[in-house]
């Protein structure tokens, strides 16, 4: 039996006028038990008033159904079911109101408030990158707005260029994605429950005319983020201008420079960090040069005879940019007494510039690279850079002169140890300087968030004195006084996004180099000593949005040392630092978490020697808190504290040769197996604020105990390697200014660095050959014409 409701006379089709709704049509079949639950409805209701809607399905189905009138007060009904049961009905009405209907023992069905359910959540998880070279664009802003509310969510890239926000509710939602450089993008992301939504964004480059700076940590949502470490960009690295995108050819010859590109100088620049005159090498904060990594795109470089200061170990123009992180750093970046620095590869050539060369008073350097695919999805890029030295066609005359000088054999040396086949040479004789190095890198884009990424280097040195005599003398009477080596690196890692709320990474590196040096006075037999050294590596790590404030990261690696390197002074062990091989497994996590302002990270290293059978932990906290007040404007404070140990052991030995032309030569060994690893203790605090606009002030301080640490035996017979105790602390004052065309910075540094080694001078506290307790540094940067 079919029936037509009707309301006032008229057909119950609930017009909008007399409900504000669309109209509203019940038809039912009456049972003869309407218990039974066997009716079948036809209902259509679109925006009805729910009691409405219920009364007429009372009225023609007779539905045993009680409720409360205020229960039902205001809640609207949205529903279209053709020919199903009453039960069905009655739910479809009740959808979206919050109620639901319990059915009693006695037949009736009461309305109740619906139990709340959990929310179905959505995620959503991408990569930002440059649209025109495809390299991923680190610290990018991500902002999510919801459609409906219009509240904002944001997040800063990874390393990788990629982001991750789990936890969202479906709907629409607006993002928007900038970065200092880029043009701002804006899109529209469709967010569904249980799914996750995968977006790869391309920002075009929009350049912005500056002076090369070096900018003192990285920009990222808030100040406390830019504590604890300092960047160097590549202008910074090349000191060159910025490219001309519209160049048709993208080629580009720079300007030759008057002074060679060097890192290590480079890094100067940053408080904390100082790179020594002549052949020294780069210190941190107090820290000796072997107590600190230097990486290439993860890969450590080995460089056994520092040049530093006149020339780098490769081509500046081969890096993007060099990650300096200091007292404090975190369980995930290794295990090394002072601080790690951190070199990333070019793997594609500035808008503009897809070959590019310079020359400088000792080399010339070119890069040459490209990208395959659309320009607005770049699929993969690649970049060669090259650098050979100019020595033998040109040689600076200031320079060959002071070099020759420090070639002038020490004839009190010579007497005492023995060594009649050094010709006396009072001015010294002339030094060869030879070099060249090539770097490749590269990644493609594999689809699905995944990437793949990849870097070769090799390098070839040659300096000091090469067959040195009268003419016509035998090539065995010939003098020689020369370094001789090769090294490299070379990396593989593939990057996915895990889900919605993991980045995951996995990847091998190998590093190594062979040297070749003339013997010691007086210590070890005639001929060249030759050594090698190969590091090998397999890395795996993982980062989880545990929570929109909560993060957490885990890492696994394995290293295999394998090594022949004997080195060697006057009364040394024969064999020291002679054939050693070792491994080690170190595993990584940690946790961070924010609470308001504030975000605490704890986290750990666990490393196993297998051929001890010894486990070694390393705990390390670091807490920033954002703050902003009236006088201050926004300001960040940071503490760090932490146990640090180092398992491959780099030892600088003073060189034994006739002449001072290089001072030491540093070795690589893994820890002896009569020495307990070098341990070290961090804590180190730094303040950041922005008084007012174009105005910043910061202040950092460090305090290093090293209970523990590895030297030269030079006095002893027994054993190469001698323990010894160290301390280091610091204070640096940062004041400076930046308007539109105009930087003026300031920089004052306290620093002050200690070693006690028993049985040498007194066993008393001398201070290390490093330390330089006062430093004052300015600088201007000015481009008062918009390409100037």
């Amino acid at each position: 039996m079919t029936a037509l409701l009707r309301r006032s006379g008229l057909a119950l089709l609930l017009l909008p006028v007399a409900s504000g709704g669309s109209a509203s049509i019940v038809q039912a079949q009456q049972p003869t038990d309407p218990q039974a639950n066997t009716q079948r409805v036809t209902l259509v209701a679109m925006g009805v008033p729910l009691q409405e809607a219920l009364e007429a399905l009372i009225d023609r189905t007779r539905i045993p159904l009680v409720y409360d009138n205020a229960l039902v007060d205001g809640r609207t009904a949205f529903c279209r079911v053709d020919r199903e049961p009453l039960e069905q009905a009655l739910a479809c009405i009740l959808r979206g109101t919050g109620l639901d209907y319990a059915r009693l023992s006695s037949g009736t069905y009461a309305l109740i408030l619906q139990a709340e359910e959990a929310p179905r959540w959505g995620a959503l998880s991408g990569e930002i990158v440059d649209a025109e070279t495809g390299a991923p664009l680190v610290g990018a802003h991500v902002i999510l707005v919801a459609a409906e509310t219009g509240e904002p969510r944001g997040v800063a890239t990874t390393a990788a260029g990629r982001f991750a926000l789990p936890h969202l509710l479906p709907g629409a939602r607006r993002l928007v994605v900038s970065h200092v450089g880029y043009q701002r993008a804006a899109l529209v992301i469709d967010v569904e429950a249980d799914q996750t939504e995968r977006v790869v964004v391309a920002l075009n480059p929009e350049p912005v005319w500056a002076a090369p700076i070096v900018v003192s940590g990285l920009e990222r949502q808030t100040l406390a983020e830019r504590l604890g470490e300092d960047l160097l960009a590549r202008d910074a690295l090349t000191a060159t201008p910025p490219a001309n995108p519209s160049d048709p050819l993208a080629v580009t010859f720079l300007a030759p420079t008057p002074v060679t590109p060097d890192v290590g100088r480079s890094l100067d620049a940053i408080v904390g960090v100082r790179a020594g005159e002549a052949l020294s090498d780069v210190h941190v904060q107090g820290g000796a040069v072997s107590e600190h990594a230097f990486r290439l795109d993860g890969a450590p470089v080995l460089v056994p005879v520092s040049l530093g200061g006149l020339i780098g170990p490769f081509s500046p123009f081969a890096l993007s940019r060099v990650v300096v992180r200091k007292a404090g750093f975190g369980a995930g970046h290794g295990s090394h007494l002072s601080g790690v620095i951190e070199a990333e590869s070019v793997t594609a050539p500035p808008a503009g510039q897809a070959l590019t060369a310079q020359l400088d008073p000792l080399a010339l350097n070119v890069r040459w690279g490209g990208r395959t695919g659309r320009p607005e999805a770049v699929e993969g890029t690649w970049a060669l850079t090259a650098r050979q030295g100019l020595w033998g066609v040109f040689k600076p005359p200031t320079l060959a002169s002071r070099l020759q000088s420090w070639t002038a054999p020490d004839g009190f040396l010579i007497e005492q140890l023995g060594q009649p086949s050094v010709p006396d040479a009072p001015e010294g004789f002339p030094v060869e300087l030879r070099f060249t190095d090539a770097h490749a890198a590269g990644q493609v884009r594999l689809g699905g968030l995944r990437s793949l990424h990849g870097s070769v280097y090799v390098a070839q040195h040659g300096f000091g004195v090469e067959d040195v005599g009268p003419d016509e003398s035998p090539a065995d009477e010939l003098y020689e006084n020369a370094y001789r080596w090769t090294n490299g690196t070379g990396q593989l890692r593939v990057e996915w996004v895990q889900g919605a709320r993991a980045f995951a990474h996995v990847g091998a590196w190998m590093s190594g180099y062979r040297l070749r040096r003339p013997p010691a006075l007086g210590g070890g037999e005639s001929g060249n000593t030759v050594g090698t050294v190969a590091v090998a590596g397999v890395r795996s790590g993982v980062d989880i949005a545990l929570s929109p404030n909560h993060w957490g990261t885990a890492g696994v690696e394995v290293i295999r040392y394998d090594g022949a390197q004997p080195f060697e002074w006057p009364g040394a062990p024969p064999a020291a630092g002679n054939g050693s091989l070792g491994w080690s497994v170190a595993g990584s996590a940690e946790d961070r978490i924010t609470l308001g302002s504030a975000t605490l990270t704890l986290g750990a290293r666990l490393t196993w020697l297998p051929e001890r059978q010894a486990l070694y932990a390393e705990p390390r906290a670091a807490l920033r808190y954002d703050g902003a007040s009236e006088t201050m404007g926004p300001w960040a404070v940071r503490l760090a504290a932490g146990r640090y140990l180092q398992f491959l052991t780099a030892v600088d030995v003073a060189d034994g040769g006739p002449a001072p032309l290089v001072p030491d030569v540093r070795y690589w060994l893994p820890l002896p197996a009569e020495a307990r690893p070098p341990e070290a203790y961090h804590l180190a605090t730094e303040v950041l604020a922005e008084p007012t606009e174009g105005w910043t002030v910061g202040a950092e301080a460090y305090l290093k105990h090293q209970p523990h640490l590895l030297v030269p035996n030079y006095g002893g017979t027994d054993t190469p390697l001698a323990a010894a105790d160290g301390l280091a602390y610091g204070l640096a004052l940062r004041l400076e200014r930046r308007t539109e065309h105009l930087r003026l910075a300031g920089t004052y540094e306290y620093a002050v660095a200690r070693q006690r080694t028993p049985n040498r001078f007194g066993s008393d506290w001398t201070p290390a050959p490093w330390d330089a307790p006062h430093r004052f540094r300015d600088a201007l940067d000015a481009s008062p014409l918009a390409r100037l």
